[in-house]
C-alpha cells in the first residue's frame, strides 16, 4: 500500500512540474534579442505587372515549372525550366541566388502557385506567382512546325 501512495505522490509531484513547465513557457515574455522571422510569402502577378517587371530589371529568373514536352512546345523567351516535381531537388543547384528575383509559371496557375510556394519556404525572398502562360498575352517562343512528308 505504501508503494501505491508513494507511486501516486510522484506522479502528482512530476504532473505538478510539467504543468508549471508549460506555464512558464507559455506565458514567456518574447527575448527582445532573438528577431522572430516571419514565414516568406508568394506574391501573386499578372502577365503585364511580369512584362513590367522583365523590363524593369536587369537580373532575374523566369521560371518555367511546366513539363519538358510543354517546354519545348512553347514558352515564354529567356525561362528557365524546372519541372514542378524536380524544383527541391533542382533550386539549390539552378537558382543559387535566394535573393534573386524569380518569377514562377506553368500553364494554368495551379502548378505555378505551389511551385512558388515551394521556394520561398526553401529560403527565396522575392518569388513572384505569375499564374500561367495561358493568360500570357505576349509572344512566346514556339517549337517549329513539323515538316510536312
Amino acid at each position: 500500500m505504501k508503494r501505491i501512495l508513494l507511486i501516486i505522490g510522484a506522479v502528482v509531484v512530476l504532473s505538478g512540474a510539467i504543468a508549471f513547465a508549460v506555464n512558464a513557457v507559455s506565458n514567456r515574455e518574447p527575448d527582445p534579442d532573438v528577431a522572430e522571422v516571419a514565414p516568406p510569402t508568394v506574391q501573386k502577378i499578372s502577365a503585364e505587372q511580369a512584362k513590367t517587371m522583365m523590363a524593369d530589371n536587369e537580373h532575374f529568373i523566369l521560371l518555367d515549372v511546366r513539363s519538358e514536352e510543354e517546354f519545348q512546345a512553347s514558352h515564354i523567351a529567356g525561362a528557365t525550366l524546372i519541372p514542378d516535381y524536380q524544383l527541391s531537388e533542382q533550386a539549390a543547384v539552378q537558382l543559387p541566388d535566394q535573393d534573386a528575383l524569380i518569377i514562377v509559371y506553368c500553364r494554368s496557375g495551379v502548378r505555378s502557385s505551389t511551385a512558388a510556394q515551394k521556394l520561398a519556404d526553401l529560403g527565396y525572398t522575392k518569388v513572384y506567382d505569375m499564374g500561367g502562360l495561358l493568360a500570357w498575352p505576349f509572344e512566346t517562343v514556339n517549337a517549329p512546325p513539323e515538316e510536312a512528308l
